[in-house]
């Protein structure tokens, strides 16, 4: 999808019956470049991505992710206002739609994000030192 070799490998212990789809295939059955399907795929790999990177969403208090994330993803979430719903977003960060939100709003009222139609980085310096804050400690 990348055109990046695929970091998984697979071995199988039992007898099993390999799948194959062109890439072509694939793009047609996600759909296109909005869709619900493309946006949640885009996630993964780029949630992928990070961890080969060594950013890891689900390590520090809530406010530290949200804001890791909003920084990893700020391009993206700036394009896409409302393709993720806050729920799939929650469940990478590894917290609740309702924290999230409350993370959002306060990171919003700091000054630092823009929340009101999807997510606008406003000041990356201090997101970046929010996003810090709970992992070097």
């Amino acid at each position: 999808m990348n055109a990046e070799p695929s970091p998984y490998e697979v071995r199988a212990l039992s007898r099993v019956k390999l799948c194959g789809i062109s890439g072509d295939a694939m793009n047609q059955w996600i759909g296109p470049d909005r869709s619900p399907a493309r946006v949640v795929l885009e996630l993964l790999l780029a949630e992928s991505k990070m961890q080969r990177d060594e950013v890891n969403f689900r390590q520090g208090d809530c406010l530290s992710r949200v804001a890791r994330f909003a920084l990893a993803h700020a391009k993206f979430l700036a394009d896409r206002p409302n393709a993720v719903r806050k729920q799939v977003v929650a469940r990478l960060l590894g917290m609740r739609p309702e924290t999230l939100s409350r993370c959002l709003t306060r990171l919003e009222k700091d000054g630092v994000l823009d929340a009101s139609r999807g997510v606008k980085v406003v000041d990356p310096r201090r997101l970046a030192a929010i996003a810090m804050e709970d992992v070097a400690a």
